[in-house]
């Protein structure tokens, strides 16, 4: 028997992003529809990886505080 579930929108790149086991979160969405699946894996302490600069111009100072808070061995100042 297989479970699938199907997920869409904003909420089911944050459901995605935050999923316990995920290694990384690689993002490649375009606009601040991005932003909140981000800080929703670095919340859940998984690494993320940015395909583009969407992040950081829509949100870098917020991006980098999370970031900070849920990795602070990993990210520079």
């Amino acid at each position: 028997k297989i479970s699938l579930r199907v997920r869409s929108g904003v909420e089911g790149l944050e459901a995605l992003a935050a999923r316990p086991g995920t290694d990384l979160v690689l993002s490649a969405v375009v606009g601040a529809v991005g932003l909140t699946p981000l800080l929703a894996a670095l919340r859940s302490g998984t690494d993320v990886a940015l395909a583009n600069k969407e992040a950081l111009i829509v949100a870098g100072d917020l991006f980098m505080a999370t970031a900070r808070r849920s990795h602070p061995a990993r990210v520079s100042r």
